[in-house]
């Protein structure tokens, strides 16, 4: 207990430093500032606005904010290190919340292994700090999933800090949980979003309804988002060839937030007597042949697709304004390491040079008065393959796009709605598992399907090269149908009789026309007409 006495000890000066901060938490903000020259930029660094959840915070990178049931979670890319902040109802004792808390923690450590805490009273508030819990997939349970796909254990012996503060009625309860061995930039962090976190005055908050994902195929809701008043809706999972997929749907007059999936499959051949080019474009599973090649080769060509997309949907161009490489994780640039070596060692399987890109990147674009906000993530695969006889292409991108619309005038009050709704978005991790089930067995029967496909393939190029074989060398092979024996014989094949044989002896009998005089002689004599063929008789 001297440790965690110790630690407690080291933590207090900060606390109270973060303790008088957060006490202002509940002051109106001051008036924003009008939109800077790049709209773009201000989403993604500046300071974030949830008008439907009340409340406003800096943004860093790397982090992102999602809102439960009863708290609000800043969660790292990583999905390590967490920043919860709740209220709890105060009646002028601070010991009641913390009992409050207290029993929530004991029924969350029944899986934790010996975890350990200590409390210290303050002026300006409670501090709890605890060390020895596990990982609190309470607040990230899709995490559960994510740590079986990757084939990770979750770290252990997390440690806890947490802070209860008081307000006129309610309590303000901040907690930090982290592995050992946090780097101090990424506490640092923690600690410059709890400075920054402000809640929002009543009368600029915006109302609004829990609406579900749908999983048609199942029945049943598969996620929930936050709809604000006044907006139409509409969400559902959809297929696209083997993949179960969101799609989510909300306007309100040119205010409008979707999310959208898009895969492109384009292939080339080139011979000397001329070439041939399809595309087939897919959204949201619904697939249309384009009259013209597309092939991006560049996250910049996959912008001028989606603004394409956007011109066939809108009847009107857009114009790309700015585009931003987003931040990567060191998860996914592991599973994309890991993606395209697979993707490089199966091209050279066929033979085929082959490059395989992942991108994720933000755009905006602009049509008119219109502005268009939007998320790209996916992968671009490129590979070719030339030779004497034909030199093919091929080329396939799959990204997902959540796009923000609204006018410029109204940018503060669009933003700050999305930013709300992106933060309600969750989804049961049993239908994400039911999803991922479905996807296997789909992915299992095609490769079944082309496993067959092959192997009946190899078959026919075996017999055809059985049957020229014997072809161009005046052979061929005859089965007696009664003893199943088969027999190798010579025949030109320009010979249309038949071969017949004795019953008796044995012996076979080659060049008897059909409907002749010597067919009806063997036939009554009781021999037997025998089955041909130049590529044999398989089993």
């Amino acid at each position: 207990m001297r440790q965690y006495e110790k630690t407690l000890r080291a933590m207090c000066p900060v606390w109270s430093v973060i303790a008088a901060i957060l006490l202002t938490a509940v002051e109106p903000l001051p008036a924003q500032k009008r939109w800077s020259e790049s709209v773009l930029q201000s989403v993604l660094h500046g300071r974030a606005t949830d008008l439907l959840h009340g409340f406003s915070y800096d943004r860093f990178g790397g982090w992102s904010c999602s809102v439960g049931n009863n708290f609000i979670r800043f969660v790292d890319d990583e999905g390590l290190c967490f920043v919860v902040i709740r209220f709890a109802r105060y009646e002028g004792n601070l010991q009641q919340v913390a009992q409050s808390w207290w029993r929530e923690r004991q029924a969350m450590a029944c899986s934790w292994n010996q975890p350990q805490f200590a409390f210290k009273q303050l002026p300006s508030g409670i501090v709890i700090v605890g060390q020895g819990l596990g990982y609190p997939f309470v607040l990230h349970p899709m995490m559960a999933i994510n740590f079986g796909s990757q084939g990770r254990q979750p770290p252990g012996n997390y440690r806890e800090v947490t802070a209860i503060l008081p307000g006129k009625k309610t309590a303000l309860v901040v907690t930090l949980l982290f592995p050992p061995g946090t780097p101090k930039s990424k506490v640092d962090d923690m600690l410059q979003i709890v400075r920054s976190f402000r809640l929002l005055p009543t009368e600029k908050r915006v109302c609004w309804r829990q609406r579900a994902v749908v999983d048609p195929e199942v029945g049943g809701e598969a996620g929930w988002i936050h709809i604000p008043e006044g907006f139409d809706y509409r969400g559902e999972i959809i297929q696209q060839n083997t993949k179960r997929l969101p799609v989510y749907f909300l306007r309100k007059d040119n205010m409008m937030m979707r999310c959208d999936h898009i895969d492109l499959n384009s292939s080339i051949l080139q011979t000397g007597f001329g070439g041939n080019a399809t595309t087939l474009l897919t959204i949201n599973g619904k697939t249309s042949q384009q009259p013209r090649s597309i092939f991006p080769q560049s996250p910049r060509d996959v912008a001028r697709l989606i603004l394409g997309v956007w011109q066939a949907e809108t009847e009107q161009p857009w114009e790309l304004e700015e585009q931003v490489e987003l931040r990567r994780s060191a998860c996914e640039k592991l599973l994309e390491q890991q993606a395209r070596q697979a993707f490089v060692q199966q091209a050279a399987v066929f033979r085929h040079e082959a490059d395989y890109k992942g991108l994720k990147f933000a755009m905006c674009a602009r049509s008119g008065q219109l502005v268009r906000i939007a998320s790209i993530q996916g992968v671009l695969t490129l590979s070719q393959r030339v030779d004497h006889i034909a030199a093919t292409q091929d080329c396939q991108v799959a990204i997902s796009v959540i796009t923000f619309q609204f006018p410029e005038a109204q940018a503060e009050e669009a933003l700050g709605i999305f930013t709300g709704v992106m933060s309600s978005i969750r989804f049961n991790p049993k239908a994400v598992l039911s999803m991922l089930e479905r996807w296997t067995k789909d992915n299992i029967r095609l490769n079944r399907m082309v496993l067959d496909m092959l192997n009946e393939e190899r078959n026919f190029n075996s017999r055809m090269a059985k049957a020229w074989t014997n072809a161009l060398s005046d052979q061929t092979y005859v089965k007696d149908p009664e003893t199943n024996e088969i027999f190798r014989v010579h025949k030109q094949v320009w010979e249309t009789g038949e071969f017949w044989r004795d019953p008796l002896w044995g012996n076979l009998l080659g060049g008897v026309e059909r409907d002749s005089e010597l067919e009806r002689l063997l036939r009554e004599q009781g021999w037997r007409p025998l089955q041909q063929s130049l590529e044999g008789f398989p089993e």
